[in-house]
């Protein structure tokens, strides 16, 4: 698949060193403190998530142990059985349950029994501990007595994984905007548009798997189109300008196109080559 990045410009801009300077050091300056901010966002909002799944089990803990105390007096162990099975199928982050009592396990929601290692994780007076498992899914335990622990304790298992999935996006969201500051910096020191996009293509070719890599540059001002491939930048035609500027409109990110859009755009034969290309607008 060939892939194209459309850079619109008011007008094709002219670097001047002096502020080429300027925009570096502020350039530098917000990345350092975007990387002290998020990073310390970032923090927060794990500890946020983390502390909401302890209060989330927390609560089915109590709940259920109040549910299942007068059951397990009366020995109805069939009744607290079937309420565990309808807790674990209604929240899908919970991974097991179970009622111990006296060191025996009355109830548990385990296909076959409830691992030794397990009810050995969390013997002490402490209502949580955090656990992996051997497939290395990290997971809180939760303890909480029934009737003050005169029928015995309800452990629960709950999975941190999809909250740390949260936690993985917004880091990824954070990376990608330090890309962006960086690379922008870098292009501030470059001293003219064919540096400019020989050092973009060397950087997205190294992100972008793809057989071929070109950028279209728009200047709007002169309503002229520049293929900028190979470290080269190259005049079109300027019948074309229309084309492209209504391809880079288009709604969607990336912009896929059809043979009939590619053969539209009247580009060189050997970047037609490919029956798919993709277009990313930036501006």
């Amino acid at each position: 698949m060939n892939v194209f990045m459309i850079r619109v410009f008011p007008k094709i801009p002219m670097v001047n060193s002096l502020r080429t300077l300027l925009f570096s050091a502020v350039s530098l300056l917000v990345i350092v403190t975007g990387l002290l901010v998020s990073q310390i966002v970032i923090r927060n909002y794990s500890d946020t998530l983390l502390s909401g799944v302890k209060a989330r089990a927390e609560t089915i803990a109590a709940r259920l142990a109040m549910d299942a105390a007068d059951k397990i007096l009366i020995n109805d162990l069939v009744a607290v059985q079937k309420m565990l099975d309808d807790q674990l199928h209604s929240e899908p982050a919970l991974l097991y349950l179970f009622v111990l009592n006296k060191e025996q396990v009355l109830v548990h929601t385990f296909p076959k029994q409830v691992p030794a290692s397990l009810i050995q994780a969390n013997t002490e007076d402490r209502n949580m501990v955090k656990l992996m498992s051997e497939s290395h899914e990290r997971f809180m335990d939760i303890q909480w007595p029934i009737l003050d622990g005169k029928a015995g304790v309800l452990r629960l298992g709950i999975s941190e994984a999809p909250h740390r999935e949260k936690i993985r996006h917004l880091d990824r969201v954070h990376r990608q905007m330090l890309t962006t500051f960086s690379v922008s910096r870098q292009i501030a020191a470059l001293p003219d548009l064919n540096r400019i996009t020989a050092f973009l293509l060397t950087t997205f070719n190294d992100i972008v798997a793809c057989q071929n890599l070109f950028f279209i540059i728009l200047a709007h001002d002169q309503k002229k189109v520049f293929l900028a491939v190979a470290g080269k930048l190259n005049l079109l035609a300027d019948e074309i300008f229309d084309v492209f500027h209504e391809t880079a409109s288009r709604s969607g990110f990336p912009v896929f196109l059809t043979p009939a859009d590619i053969n539209a755009l009247k580009l060189p034969d050997e970047m037609c080559s490919s029956s798919r290309m993709a277009v990313f607008p930036f501006y």
